[in-house]
């Protein structure tokens, strides 16, 4: 095998090796799992909340136990599960009929049809 071709195989697997992919970390029921930055109020760790606007905009409800809690909110918001994995929001329809069980934490949704729903609960 001539040098050229030597050096060239050299570089290939240079270039290979500089553009190896490392598969995400998975998350952890930590945390450090919920991306704060995100947020224009957060939801702490250990809480539920529910936003009036996508992406996490405005005030939103903040949920701590298995208490329904009334939706006031319509057109398009999201929620965020940021609970311990064991826990799930519950999603109940205008009736009071359970209608959705969210994963559980860490879930969200960023972009969330909120008028089917007209209580959620924490757990």
């Amino acid at each position: 095998m001539s040098s050229t071709r030597i050096r060239l195989a050299a570089l290939g697997a240079t270039l290979l090796g500089a553009l190896a992919i490392t598969p995400p970390a998975q998350a952890t029921d930590t945390a450090a799992a919920q991306p704060q930055s995100s947020f224009a109020v957060p939801c702490e760790r250990g809480w539920a909340c529910l936003y009036p606007l996508p992406n996490f905009e405005g005030t939103p409800i903040k949920m701590y136990d298995c208490k329904m809690v009334t939706n006031p909110f319509r057109g398009t918001g999201s929620w965020v599960n940021n609970q311990p994995s064991k826990y799930h929001v519950k999603f109940y329809d205008h009736g009071g009929n359970l209608g959705w069980t969210s994963p559980g934490g860490y879930s969200e949704d960023r972009n969330a049809p909120l008028d089917w729903f007209g209580y959620i609960s924490a757990c």
